[in-house]
């Protein structure tokens, strides 16, 4: 998984230096659905601009929107879960437990539309919006690696020799969850370009 997600970045990396390079916005009637060459190797649209330039360009606001989304995304997982999961059973557990199961009962999609229906929809909008929404299914695995971890004796001990509650959770729960919640927003990555594309198909996007 790391070594696909890795490749893909590269990938999209390349392309959106490519995007760079050359201009996606140059028109060029007389070069209206040209064939694949090595000047354009993805060919031109109607209006005669080049589709590798247009690509690079695209993907490079899509993954600037989804990675900036996944860094709010993981780091509300990391508190809120962490949260959740050490006073599970409490008040603040049965909240974000609660919050959590409304994000996971209507579509990803369809509140990322309602959102951007009601507010302008701009780059930095995108991403938090994206990023305030995305945490869910990250943080319901943090918080079950919390109360997994909760209990060990390590966390034992160190409640008898009078460490705080915040420096437990933080300094020795919270690393052992880090690459858990990490791996489970890779698995997120799809769909967020996917939401990002989705918003832009709409009129909604960056």
């Amino acid at each position: 998984l790391a070594m696909g997600v890795l490749c893909f970045l590269v990938f999209a990396a390349t392309l959106s230096i490519l995007g760079k390079v050359r201009d996606p916005y140059r028109i060029d009637t007389g070069n209206r659905y040209a064939r694949p060459t090595i000047q354009a190797p993805f060919g031109t649209d109607a209006l005669g601009r080049d589709m590798l330039a247009r690509t690079g360009n695209a993907m490079g606001t899509s993954m600037r929107v989804v990675l900036q989304s996944m860094a709010l995304s993981f780091g509300l997982a990391l508190l809120l879960g962490s949260i959740a999961g050490y006073t599970a059973g409490g008040r603040p557990d049965k909240i974000i437990t609660w919050v959590i199961s409304l994000l996971f009962t209507i579509p990803f999609i369809l509140m990322v539309v309602a959102v951007f229906a009601v507010i302008e929809p701009t780059l930095t909008r995108a991403y938090l919006v994206i990023g305030c929404i995305g945490w869910a299914a990250p943080a319901r695995l943090v918080r079950s690696e919390v109360m997994l971890h909760r209990g060990s004796a390590h966390v034992l001990a160190e409640r008898a020799f009078g460490f705080s509650s915040a420096s437990i959770l933080f300094r020795s729960i919270l690393p052992a969850c880090f690459l858990s919640a990490l791996l489970r927003l890779l698995y997120f990555l799809p769909e967020l370009i996917g939401v990002e594309v989705g918003l832009a198909f709409f009129g909604l996007g960056a």
